[in-house]
């Protein structure tokens, strides 16, 4: 009896990691083309990195911990990945991309980044309930929204897989007219600026809030490209089950190393746009602190 409950119990939890996970499974209809040669650039994020958790141990701002000021790699460079156009499609261009993070047993963050079209001087991106740069005023974190120095989607990758140990990482990103990227990036200003009393959008959200917030604010501003209603979900996992059926233009899937070359996912010509309404779906409990 004592073995029939083990095992029981160990298919149950399998079932549950796996739901949990859900997310993560490529929908049929989708193709692999070959991902960009990250390697030099995660270099750099790399060292982006190590100088963000220099200046979280108490370091210096800006240099690892062990790396004197100007030598190496330590220093945060100006500009890291969106350097040279095309290290990842869309980089440069008007877009909106939204990160789905996950751990080993179930998905932690959700954030989002909106290019206008002039690399990245011009990009926004937004980390809510999250802590990166909160210790570096540099980056000008505001109410959750990092405007100067916004990292793209290499340099976040290799900060969350480095120094939060999340395994996979997947970046459902649409090319947008500019007008529409120039909304999105008010919308989050205006949270920026005011805060709580911003009357765009509000873009301060508790930890362990992410997904809603990011699921609203896709609600409100996210049309054309973002059709139909999205289910609410409070775990990130249920976004992206949502999201592969609104037929992004790419999918990066980020895993393993943090040089790796992130695979990425076009829809074919066989993928449904998306339906015109979606039920609500109520989420489970969640929350997370870890960046998140």
């Amino acid at each position: 009896m004592n073995g029939w409950l083990k095992l029981v119990l160990g298919c149950g939890v399998v079932v549950l990691l796996t739901a949990c996970r859900a997310g993560s499974v490529v929908p049929s209809g989708w193709s692999a083309v070959s991902g960009p040669d990250a390697g030099p650039v995660a270099v750099a994020a790399e060292g982006a990195a190590e100088a963000w958790v220099g200046a979280e141990a108490g370091g210096e701002a800006g240099v690892s911990p062990g790396v004197s000021a100007g030598a190496g790699s330590g220093k945060v460079p100006g500009k890291v990945p969106g350097e040279v156009p095309g290290e990842i499609p869309g980089a440069g261009g008007a877009s909106l991309q939204v990160y789905i993070h996950y751990r080993f047993t179930h998905s932690s963050h959700t954030a989002v980044r909106v290019g206008v079209g002039d690399g990245s001087a011009l990009a926004v991106f937004w980390d809510p309930g999250g802590a990166y740069g909160l210790t570096r005023p540099s980056y000008g974190r505001h109410h959750d929204v990092i405007v100067d120095k916004p990292p793209d989607a290499q340099t976040w990758w290799a900060y969350r897989a480095k120094w939060l140990r999340e395994p996979l990482l997947l970046v459902f990103e649409w090319d947008l007219e500019v007008a529409h990227a120039k909304r999105l990036r008010e919308a989050l200003l205006d949270g920026a600026r005011h805060g709580r009393s911003a009357t765009r959008f509000k873009t301060v959200r508790l930890p362990g809030l992410c997904n809603l917030g990011v699921t609203e604010f896709l609600q409100e501003f996210g049309p054309p490209v973002i059709e139909g209603k999205l289910a609410r979900y409070v775990m990130p996992d249920g976004l992206a089950q949502e999201l592969w059926k609104q037929r992004p233009d790419r999918v990066l899937r980020f895993e393993g190393a943090i040089d790796a070359r992130p695979t990425v996912w076009v829809p074919g010509e066989d993928v449904s746009p998306p339906a015109t309404e979606l039920v609500d779906t109520a989420g489970g409990p969640g929350g997370h602190r870890e960046g998140g």
